[in-house]
């Protein structure tokens, strides 16, 4: 949705985060309508341009939701708690996708792209929450938990690189691996 707001206008994003922009004399007062600049009133247009944006997005039960909303920051605080919880459930969602990330195991009649599509979902679960691991991370824990089947392409792909830059190309290598592998089984 971020992406999506600041595409419209750069400053839009900052209407959800920070609330209504109301234009403001030098001694902090809000000024009368007729006193605003052009720049004033497409500053303040924004702020129902975010509101619209936001309404046109939610399903018919999430709009009713927000209904009672002022402005767009209380619609997308309204929905970011009903979605990711108050900051105490947030962190027991973190917790939770967390643990799941560490006892992640390839299952023995899984194969390497099901293993991947299950430990994606898991990464983008967490990095939806804030939580993100580094590329380094996500490869060492996708290498420590191939099936004993892979261990020996573990074992060479780690020594032929010293240092692995893409996620993808780990996952595509033994990819092309299992699938050489159940070719020679066959």
């Amino acid at each position: 949705m971020e992406l999506f707001l600041r595409s419209q206008d750069n400053d839009m994003w900052t209407v959800i985060t920070d609330g209504d922009f109301f234009p403001t004399t030098k001694d902090g007062a809000i000024k009368e309508k007729s006193a605003w600049s052009t720049d004033e009133k497409a500053q303040v247009l924004l702020n129902s341009k975010a509101r619209l944006f936001l309404s046109c997005a939610l399903k018919m039960e999430e709009s009713e939701r927000v209904d009672e909303c002022k402005n767009a920051k209380e619609v997308w605080d309204t929905l970011k708690v009903h979605h990711e919880g108050t900051s105490h459930v947030k962190e027991t969602r973190i917790d939770t996708g967390v643990r799941k990330f560490e006892v992640f195991e390839m299952n023995e009649d899984e194969t390497i792209d099901e293993m991947y599509a299950r430990f994606t979902t898991i990464v983008n679960e967490i990095e939806s929450l804030e939580k993100a691991y580094s590329t380094h991370e996500r490869i060492r824990k996708i290498l420590r938990c191939l099936s004993s089947m892979s261990r020996p392409m573990v074992t060479a792909f780690c020594q032929s690189m010293k240092i692995i830059h893409s996620f993808s190309l780990i996952f595509y290598h033994f990819l092309s691996y299992s699938i050489d592998l159940i070719t020679y089984m066959c």
